[in-house]
């Protein structure tokens, strides 16, 4: 008995062992980290991580606490690794691979109106298009939108309408150019969606505080979406169709799916008997 305990333990060890010097060779940062951790001017220190579904070198999602030297600031940066990641332009589809990475402050004052995150894109293949000329996003979020952990905005307008039919919903700032109407005729219907995925906020008083470790039971598949459809009947030089997902694991099946099947199986088993 003393030997199989003894053997499990020691088993148990070797895989925590073998998963930190997979976790300890995960420093693919972005470029702007990379640098300062290489000049001296910050360091970046991982804390947390979450096993996932990515096709990189290593498939976790890590998150590593930021201190700048410089500034004496300190953030949270989050890499994903990509799973079944994807751009759509018109009708060519290109696949991502690698990673994207998510900086955030640890704290946000809940007094302002806006709370801003970046994306990195620079750990990508290929290139993102409608990202800045550095590969990054910058993120807006609300304070609800920041204790939700989830942000969204679309628009749609009709100019082709005789009243010129316009909306707007959503309070997400997002500088993409993916997210901006060119047409002068026709409809465009733009739309965007964030999650913080991991990352949960929470409120202490008139504070916004990061959880400290990453929330594994997230089950959301995205960290950005973004839809952009253009189409005008006086000037299909204007038509134009993107989408991006930069999803991070599978979409959950619904529970409702199974029970379904289950539902299925179990008339398959009745008629069978009879």
């Amino acid at each position: 008995m003393k030997r199989i305990f003894l053997s499990t333990v020691v088993s148990v060890l070797f895989l925590l062992s073998s998963y930190s010097l997979q976790a300890a060779t995960f420093m693919d940062l972005p470029d702007s980290t990379a640098a300062c951790v290489s000049a001296g001017t910050c360091a970046a220190n991982l804390i947390s991580l979450v096993p996932g579904h990515g096709g990189g070198v290593l498939s976790e999602t890590a998150m590593y606490i930021k201190n700048d030297f410089l500034s004496g600031e300190t953030s949270v940066l989050v890499g994903y690794s990509l799973y079944n990641a994807y751009e759509i332009e018109y009708d060519v589809m290109s696949p991502f691979s690698g990673y994207l990475w998510l900086e955030g402050a640890m704290t946000y004052d809940l007094s302002s109106s806006q709370h801003d995150f970046t994306l990195y894109f620079d750990k990508l293949s290929p290139l993102a298009s409608g990202v800045n000329f550095d590969n990054t996003l910058n993120i807006g979020l609300t304070s609800s939108d920041l204790l939700n952990g989830r942000g969204f905005y679309n628009y749609y307008v009709d100019m082709d309408s005789y009243w010129d039919s316009e909306a707007t919903s959503g309070d997400l700032v997002i500088d993409s150019s993916n997210t901006i109407c060119l047409a002068l005729s026709g409809i465009c219907d733009v739309s965007a969606i964030f999650n913080l995925l991991y990352l949960d906020y929470v409120q202490s008083g008139n504070i916004a505080m990061l959880a400290p470790l990453l929330i594994s039971s997230d089950t959301r598949s995205s960290v950005l979406k973004i839809q952009h459809f253009q189409s005008s009947i006086e000037d299909p030089m204007f038509d134009y169709y993107l989408e991006q997902d930069f999803s991070v694991q599978p979409v959950p099946v619904p529970g409702a799916f199974w029970l379904f099947v289950s539902g299925l199986m179990g008339l398959g088993l009745l008629r069978k008997r009879r």
